[in-house]
């Protein structure tokens, strides 16, 4: 984000200095037995101004047993739904009383300006289910 001697400052560049925080809580329950479906409500909607803005993004998924099961439960976070992160929160319990908030992060770096989304996905074992209490948050960083 540095300027070169003889640039000028435009009221336009100066706004990109700044990131834009986004925020989103699930809107529901993502059911037991679920492979790779969108939580509800987990998705952030927001527009890029320049090519090659990266994106911060942290999110944490609830997980909640109804019921002992050994299988892992995980979610994970997509870019304009086609590219994945590499990490997921994962979540294995065998208690049927066990519940845990995990928590994840992943950076994406977005090619083109304009209008894009992140979203979250999970799976879901029987007996597991994603809770209301799954978050994202993103940090928009432009170019300069």
């Amino acid at each position: 984000m540095a300027f070169l001697a003889g640039d000028l400052l435009t009221a336009q560049r100066a706004n990109r200095l700044q990131p834009k925080p986004y925020y989103q809580k699930s809107t529901g329950t993502l059911a037991a037995g679920s492979s790779g479906v969108d939580v509800p409500g987990c998705s952030i909607a927001f527009t890029t101004e320049t090519d090659g803005a990266t994106v911060q993004c942290s999110w944490t998924t609830d997980f909640d047993l109804s019921g002992a099961t050994t299988t892992v439960g995980s979610a994970r976070i997509f870019l304009d739904t086609a590219t994945g992160s590499d990490t997921f929160t994962i979540y294995e319990a065998e208690v049927a009383t066990d519940r845990s908030t995990v928590a994840q992060f992943w950076t994406f770096t977005v090619p083109t300006a304009g209008a894009h989304t992140i979203k979250m996905q999970g799976t879901t074992p029987a007996n597991m289910t994603i809770n209301q209490y799954t978050i994202i948050q993103i940090l928009v960083f432009e170019v300069v």
